[in-house]
């Protein structure tokens, strides 16, 4: 297996005009990938390199109100995730405890108030019953035999 490399401009000629350095020449060259991360931990610390990153939220995308909602599509933009991984952190956090929520218009927020808390629990609890009333009429055609 070959080795990875970084091409790395070893010489620099750099010009600064208005404040802004731009680099308009330079010498580079292909260095091997272990070596660089080697002299980064002898130079600035293992800790320093390997810093864990906290996993995103998805609720640090979300304003209070449902006049702020952010869309599905909004969200996979903002995030680069794809809709079936949003939904699936969307639920993972609300069993967690972050109240998200949502109407079929707008898309997800944070409550504002108790009202939209009471709001979308009991258009929650609705939607459960007719999903239940579904799946109980579609049990009833497989007695019957149709």
């Amino acid at each position: 297996m070959e080795k990875a490399t970084c091409r790395i401009p070893v010489t620099a000629r750099m010009v600064v005009e208005n404040g802004v350095a731009t680099m308009t020449d330079a010498e580079y060259w292909d260095i091997p990938a272990d070596d660089i991360a080697r002299f980064l931990i002898r130079k600035f610390g293992r800790d320093a390199i390997f810093v864990r990153v906290a996993p995103m939220k998805i609720a640090e995308y979300l304003s209070a109100g449902q006049e702020n909602a952010v869309s599905l599509r909004c969200l996979t933009g903002a995030t680069k995730l794809d809709s079936r991984t949003i939904r699936r952190m969307i639920a993972s956090e609300r069993l967690s405890g972050t109240p998200i929520l949502s109407d079929n218009t707008n898309g997800y927020y944070l409550p504002a108030n108790e009202w939209e808390k009471e709001s979308f629990a009991r258009s929650m609890r609705h939607r459960a019953k007719e999903i239940e009333r579904v799946a109980q009429a579609v049990e009833n055609t497989l007695e019957k035999g149709d």
